[in-house]
């Protein structure tokens, strides 16, 4: 027995690890800047809910749709947010989210017999910490929309497993709560009709029926589709076709199409097996709930997504249904083979999610460090001159308006990690060009008091620095850099940004230059990009 012990606590040791190595990279590249959707999911609500002077304006606005999707868990958050010291906290709502992600593993492990769960934990470590849902992990929206909807779905359901007043009243808040986070939260609800139904308590099984109906009915209300989005009919036409696609949406864990596709299918046929055959030996009931509840969100993203192409039902943030949904496939697996098929399964299962883990590291760091350096410079530039960068979205007007707003309301006040950068010097020798391909830059973003730069150098060079040739002046102005650890040998990439004044530069239109060393003399690869300082 205690070979099996400390075989189980090793596990638990390995799981614990990657727990830590997943916070220190949540520390390392999480930063308070909202980005992209965050503007209109998290930083207007605070905003909104202080400008309607009446409760029925400022609930309705709360419960109003953003697309298809009523996002009250993630209003009402950054609201509740605003009100404890130090007000809207874009890193901490990471945090939350990552947390929440935390306890669905945690919840769904503790559904296998005692001697496979420390095993299991690597697994749902390797699949729930990977890189791949990047936009899932670091993103405040993606992380308090996707992963927080399977959080508060699955709760609702393991309460309705258990008896007792306190436990229905639990669960109906938070099959609530999914249902209003994202539209996919909706599921729950017949889910859990059916899981009461089949558990013989019919009269809580017809008040989530009726609760179920009146949903469904009314949530969608208001609903336009986005102008621009072929219409879902198209694909109706292809039933197999659309087949498919849910196949790719539920395995999208294996990232490419045809990958996902294999692994949806594996699923499929393996519950298939799990429920038709051995009827005396069931599948525990919240596990076939769980898979019930991702089955039907992914049929949900896939009516909403397939529309957009293949790709769109294969993007990071909805990689997590498909890892949860696969981890809940071998548990129950598990719980139906019994000790001796886990010797068989559990180590070809660990190697090849080890395996998968590191692909998606490699592959996926550099993604994350990118989307850090967009908020890094995004949060720099505001602090520096009050306007912020923004890639894609928000508009440059909406965003600083947004940002102005909540700083004025003191909803969001944050603070650089970092001191500011040193006036660019000026230099009266023209530094020697060359070609430098491993330093590879994003387009800067320049006005009239700074200029914000970032990009990759795919080598282990912590030096760098930005360059501006006049007819008659040079500046320079050091780079900031942090090692990926995309690698752990010197092959490993660095990302480089920073936000750097322009005052003190002559007036003039300037090319912009990239240096590996922080040295007047320091070799320079000149860019097809031209400022003008004024």
């Amino acid at each position: 027995m205690r070979p099996i012990v400390w075989w189980c606590s090793l596990g638990w040791l390995v799981a614990a690890s990657l727990a830590v190595l997943h916070a220190w990279m949540l520390h390392r590249y999480a930063v308070d800047f909202p980005f992209q959707d965050d503007f209109t999911q998290l930083l207007a609500a605070p905003g909104y809910f202080h400008y309607y002077p009446t409760w029925r304006e400022k609930i309705a606005d709360l419960f109003s749709l953003s697309v298809e999707h009523r996002i009250v868990t993630l209003r009402v958050t950054a609201i509740v947010q605003t009100w404890l010291p130090g007000g809207l906290n874009i890193r901490g709502l990471i945090y939350f989210g990552n947390l929440l992600c935390v306890a669905v593993g945690v919840l769904v492990i503790w559904r296998a017999t005692t001697t496979h769960r420390g095993w299991l934990a690597v697994l749902a470590a390797l699949l729930l910490f990977s890189p791949i849902n990047v936009t899932a992990q670091y993103w405040a929206t993606g992380v308090l929309a996707h992963v927080a909807v399977v959080a508060y779905a699955f709760g609702a359901l393991f309460c309705l497993t258990r008896r007792g007043i306190a436990w229905d009243i639990a669960a109906a808040l938070l099959a609530l709560c999914a249902a209003l986070t994202v539209a996919n939260g909706l599921m729950v609800l017949p889910v859990g009709t059916v899981l009461l139904w089949l558990g013989g308590r019919r009269r809580a099984a017809t008040l989530w029926g009726v609760m179920t109906v009146g949903l469904f009915a009314t949530y969608f209300i208001g609903y336009e589709a986005p102008a621009g989005r072929p219409p879902m009919l198209l694909l109706l036409r292809r039933p197999f076709r659309l087949f498919v696609l849910y196949l790719s949406a539920l395995g999208s864990v294996g990232e490419r199409f045809d990958l996902s596709v294999l692994l949806g299918a594996l699923m499929v046929a393996v519950w298939g097996w799990l429920l038709i055959t051995r009827p005396s030996e069931r599948v525990s009931p919240v596990l076939v709930a769980w898979m019930g509840f991702l089955a039907l969100s992914a049929a949900a993203i896939t009516a909403g997504r397939a529309p957009l192409g293949d790709e769109a039902l294969l993007i990071s943030r909805y990689r997590v249904y498909s890892e949860v949904a696969l981890l809940i496939t071998i548990v129950a697996t598990l719980q139906r083979l019994g000790a001796r098929g886990a010797r068989w399964i559990l180590p070809p299962l660990l190697a090849c999610a080890a395996l998968w883990f590191w692909h998606g590291w490699e592959a996926n760091i550099p993604v994350v460090g990118d989307i850090a350096t967009m908020q890094r410079n995004g949060l720099d530039h505001y602090l520096l001159n009050g306007h912020g960068v923004y890639y894609g979205f928000p508009p440059q007007d909406f965003g600083d308006f947004m940002l102005h707003r909540a700083k004025e309301l003191g909803h969001f006040l944050p603070a650089s990690n970092s001191s500011p950068a040193p006036q660019m010097a000026a230099s009266d020798e023209a530094p020697h060009a060359a070609a430098l391909p491993q330093l590879q830059a994003a387009p800067p973003y320049a006005d009239a008091d700074a200029v914000s730069v970032r990009g990759f150098i795919l080598a282990n060079e912590r030096h760098a620095a930005l360059w501006l040739k006049g007819e008659r002046q040079q500046y320079w102005g050091p780079l900031k850099t942090q090692r990926l650890f995309r690698a752990l040998d010197n092959s490993d990439w660095v990302i480089f940004w920073n936000t750097l004044p322009l005052r003190g530069v002559v007036p003039g239109h300037y090319r912009v230059g990239y240096a590996l060393g922080q040295d007047p003399r320091a070799e320079v690869q000149w860019s097809d990009v031209w400022l003008d300082v004024r």
